[in-house]
């Protein structure tokens, strides 16, 4: 087996953030797939990043409190959240994510009759698109976690992504559609009902406003959907192994987040 093929094998599963990783900037791909940046070379995370793990995990604190069937009843009062855990995380990401979850969640079931919510779901499938459960290295070739779906049991689903940073200028662009285009390949094929409709949207925490990322309805035809994630899919995973061939380190806007900005080469990093 060459070196380029050990890879690709090393580079399974592919997910939305890896597959973007190699597209981007080859050689920051490549360390992540091989992990071969030793440990005191690698630069510290970025306080956005890890503002943004911050925010996602109290999200999803909250989400699981709400319960799958989007019951307020159950959720503390806003003023019972531990200032030791969150005191990090500035008071208006706080208050908008505790009213996304205590009011925006519920009223979008209400009014789209939806009946479960589940935060955080990871899906992942094999090369004949079954759902894998089980963590099945030479099986899977697609994993991705979404941070929020609403369902019903009719095969109508709801995609929904938290972005949280402050502008949202890029929230209705296409990288973002793109990545909840991914999700929606994900649960299309590893939903237990057959989906007959989906909608893609991006949760601005900043904020609290929800953006739908689809024209007019919010729900589509699932069959169209599909055929423009698979064709993504495919475009992503094809142009994620070309990358791959030609191990060399890329300027752009994710050299701020990467791993390992300190050492590398390219002098006009962003």
């Amino acid at each position: 087996m060459s070196r380029y093929e050990t890879l690709l094998e090393l580079a399974y599963p592919w997910s939305p953030s890896r597959l973007l990783s190699c597209i981007s900037c080859p050689c920051r791909g490549y360390l992540e797939i091989t992990k071969s940046l030793p440990v005191e070379a690698r630069a510290p995370k970025h306080p956005a990043f890890r503002l943004g793990t911050q925010i996602h995990d109290f999200l999803h604190f909250l989400l699981l409190g709400l319960g799958s069937n989007g019951r307020t009843d159950v959720l503390l009062d806003f003023g019972d959240f531990s200032t030791e855990k969150w005191g990090a995380v500035p008071q208006q990401y706080l208050e908008k994510s505790y009213e996304f979850v205590t009011t925006t969640v519920p009223k979008m079931m209400q009014e789209h009759g939806l009946t479960v919510a589940m935060s955080e779901l990871g899906m992942s499938l094999d090369a004949n698109h079954r759902s894998m459960r089980a963590w099945d290295h030479n099986g899977k070739v697609l994993t991705g976690k979404a941070d929020l779906i609403l369902a019903d049991n009719k095969g109508r689903m709801l995609i929904i992504d938290h972005k949280t940073g402050e502008d949202s200028i890029y929230l209705t662009g296409e990288s973002v559609r793109n990545q909840l285009l991914v999700y929606a390949y994900l649960a299309y094929y590893a939903s237990p009902v057959r989906l007959t409709e989906i909608a893609l949207m991006a949760h601005e925490v900043w904020t609290g406003a929800v953006h739908n990322l689809t024209d007019g309805n919010p729900f589509c035809d699932a069959g169209s959907i599909l055929g423009e994630a698979t064709d993504l899919v495919d475009t992503l995973v094809t142009q994620a192994k070309e990358s791959l061939k030609d191990i060399t380190p890329t300027p752009g806007p994710s050299c701020r987040v990467c791993i390992a900005r300190l050492r590398c080469p390219v002098a006009e990093k962003e």
